[in-house]
């Protein structure tokens, strides 16, 4: 924050600053949460998510009864086209789904393998 305001570092601070981490890009990007808890598999079903370009795959083996806006199974989005995510388009695009369900069938297996994950 300092360094975004230009404000000098009180001495005797810790730490580095975030605009000189060196970072490097992620061509895909998984998201995951639970209804109601975002790191708690136990709390409810996992919904994940992948991200590539414009195009971002919803996946949600199951729904929690409470939710009212999640739906159960795959549905993508074109997120620069439709940034409300109104129009899946999945069916019209097989091969960006398959694309974008590896990464979340490797984080299901690592959930899955998971003690607390795998007794919930």
């Amino acid at each position: 924050i300092t360094d975004l305001t230009s404000v000098p570092r009180p001495s005797g601070w810790e730490g580095e600053s975030l605009l000189r981490l060196k970072t490097n890009p992620r061509e895909q990007i998984v998201l995951e949460t639970t209804f109601g808890s975002p790191s708690d598999p136990s709390a409810g079903p996992v919904y994940l998510a992948a991200r590539k370009g414009r195009f971002k795959l919803m996946y949600n083996e199951k729904v929690h009864p409470r939710d009212r806006f999640s739906r159960q199974g795959i549905h993508l989005f074109d997120v620069v086209a439709d940034p409300n995510e109104q129009t899946d388009i999945a069916e019209e695009n097989p091969g960006v789904v398959a694309e974008l369900l590896g990464p979340i069938a490797v984080r299901l297996g690592e959930l899955q393998a998971q003690p607390s994950f795998a007794s919930a």
